[in-house]
């Protein structure tokens, strides 16, 4: 299988198995959660509640894209996972690491979502639980990273080119993959503004790994793209909650790492750094001074209380996303990433 066939193939592929996958999933879901289903797309006051468990659609749908992408690569007589195919052998444990890394940040976020559902909308994990849980995932996927690299870790610095940084990979990873995670939980997740940024994303990677030769990495990021898009059609129906959020974080910051470029995360996560910074600047100023800085925080809630409607607030955001994206681009060709 060609390159272009597998990106197109997994792109495709999320897509429809989110949108599909929705059909029979989300009236159960709601059955669960209402004990009755409302017509589908039903509108006004006949509009159900937003099913709480809805990013379980992108999670099955990219994870569904990526194996039958492979499956099909290996019955037309390549192998996905080996070298001189879509991926060399040597990068498989990075792309299998960041797979497994988006699935732990989900069953977090499950656990997140699952305990609203039952307990209430106030109840979930504590800030410590979550935060324990989210840099134990990331410390294995740091130590997958570590074995992968035989031991003399490295990333690329634009315009300094690859450097190993040994004993601060540990620490860069740490802080880096929980602060994607939780830059992505700041966005809202019961509407279309998370997934469709998400999307956006999803092709700046597809775009920087494609370019560079990483076609099973693009393939990876094509799926994200898809089932995100899916999704986002989805919405009206569905909360992404923390699952979608986390697992969205988990592969873009994963796939980020297996290009060597975890720097460039908040560029091509442009939106969510702007969320998530908002979030934190109103926080460390209300404490220094007892005033808020904002009317309210992250971002897309200030937008939102400075009279923007709910389109305008996801044009603004988009055009974020995209202008980071286009940066990180630049920034990676003039700096001979892609020599």
């Amino acid at each position: 299988m060609t390159a272009f066939a597998g990106w197109a193939l997994a792109a495709s592929l999320g897509f429809a198995v989110t949108v599909l996958i929705g059909l029979p999933l989300v009236p159960r879901l709601q059955m669960m959660q209402f004990g009755r289903v409302q017509p589908l797309f039903a509108k006004g006051d006949a509009a159900p509640e937003k099913v709480a468990l809805g990013g379980l659609l992108p999670v099955i749908g990219c994870c569904s894209a990526l194996l039958v992408t492979c499956l099909t690569d290996r019955l037309r007589g390549g192998d996905l996972l080996a070298a001189g195919s879509l991926v060399p052998q040597e990068l498989y444990s990075k792309l299998a690491g960041g797979v497994l890394l988006a699935l732990m940040f989900a069953l977090i976020g499950g656990m997140e979502d699952g305990t609203r559902l039952l307990k209430g909308p106030a109840a979930g994990l504590t800030l410590r639980q979550r935060t324990a849980l989210q840099l134990f995932a990331a410390l294995a996927y740091c130590t997958t990273l570590y074995m992968a690299m035989r031991g003399a870790p490295y990333f690329y610095l634009p315009f300094f080119g690859m450097l190993e940084i040994g004993f601060f990979h540990w620490i860069l990873g740490l802080l880096l993959l929980y602060g994607t995670a939780n830059a992505m939980r700041y966005a809202p997740t019961d509407g279309s503004l998370c997934s469709v940024t998400a999307v956006i994303a999803a092709v700046t990677v597809a775009v920087i790994a494609g370019r560079k030769g990483f076609s099973g990495y693009a393939a990876c990021a094509a799926a994200l793209g898809g089932a995100a898009l899916g999704a986002a059609l989805w919405s009206p129906r569905m909360r992404l909650g923390e699952t979608g959020a986390l697992f969205y974080g988990g592969m873009l910051a994963g796939l980020a790492y297996a290009t060597h470029c975890p720097l460039l995360l908040p560029l091509i996560g442009l939106a969510y750094t702007a969320d998530g910074a908002a979030k934190v600047i109103q926080t460390v100023h209300y404490r220094l001074t007892g005033r808020r800085l904002l009317k309210e925080a992250p971002l897309h809630a200030h937008l939102a209380a400075c009279g923007l409607s709910a389109r305008r607030v996801t044009a603004v955001f988009v055009l974020l996303q995209a202008a980071g994206g286009i940066a990180a681009c630049l920034i990676l060709y003039f700096s001979g990433y892609y020599r």
